[in-house]
């Protein structure tokens, strides 16, 4: 726990670590979310299961792209507007549930809501390199952020089951989205750790002479 409190005591630590924690709680709390609210209108948990893994193979697919977005634009550019995508696509999963639309309604509706979910997992760890490059507490910051990851999937879907059973089916979803516009937005509003956009690949050697070549094979430039 003194290591952990270390870490913490950087500069801006605490805030974005708190907001990223926030905004995750919405990961598990979506998969779930859309099972218990897909069963419910629908009586099918083979409907509820492939609209989950629609939005999960849409996440999987687009995370590498959000990510190098990410570092070339700066991650709170990034943020707002996958955030937005990913409220649009939860919205329209919900009323293409309430509304008892086509079963390829909810899948398609699944498709942005899980490829646009903001990738605060991969953005809080870079910023912790950022911040503590070259200080073997960067292990530390990592440790801690996976004892984080096990909090997020064990508190999440007690949360969502509590709203859920004790409201209405819809009311998990609503709990994510109402997590992730929060910690995101909270995330995305810390710019003093945010690490600088990268410059693109080949950008920083544009304008300078190749360095001379060592002969040990044609173009070598070891």
């Amino acid at each position: 726990m003194n290591a952990y409190r270390a870490v913490l005591a950087a500069p801006g630590a605490r805030s974005f670590v708190a907001a990223a924690f926030i905004g995750r709680l919405s990961l598990p709390m979506l998969t779930l979310g859309s099972i218990v609210l897909v069963h419910s209108r629908t009586g099918s948990y083979a409907l509820a299961g492939a609209v989950t893994a629609s939005a999960a193979v849409a996440f999987a697919a687009a995370a590498p792209s959000a990510g190098r977005l990410a570092d070339r634009a700066g991650q709170a550019r990034v943020l707002r507007v996958s955030l937005a995508v990913h409220l649009a696509g939860q919205a329209a999963l919900v009323a293409a549930a309430l509304a008892g639309a086509p079963r390829w309604a909810l899948l398609v509706a699944a498709v942005p809501a899980g490829a646009a979910v903001p990738q605060l997992p991969a953005m809080v760890r870079t910023r912790w390199a950022s911040l503590l490059a070259g200080d073997p507490a960067l292990q530390t910051a990592y440790a801690l952020e996976s004892v984080l990851d096990e909090v997020v999937y064990i508190a999440g879907p007690v949360v969502v089951t509590i709203l859920a059973a004790r409201l209405f089916p819809a009311a998990g979803l609503g709990g994510a989205a109402g997590l992730v516009t929060a910690g995101t937005l909270w995330f995305a509003a810390l710019r003093r750790t945010e690490p600088a956009p990268a410059a693109p690949a080949g950008a920083a050697g544009r304008g300078r002479s190749p360095p001379p070549a060592c002969g040990c094979w044609p173009g070598c430039s070891r």
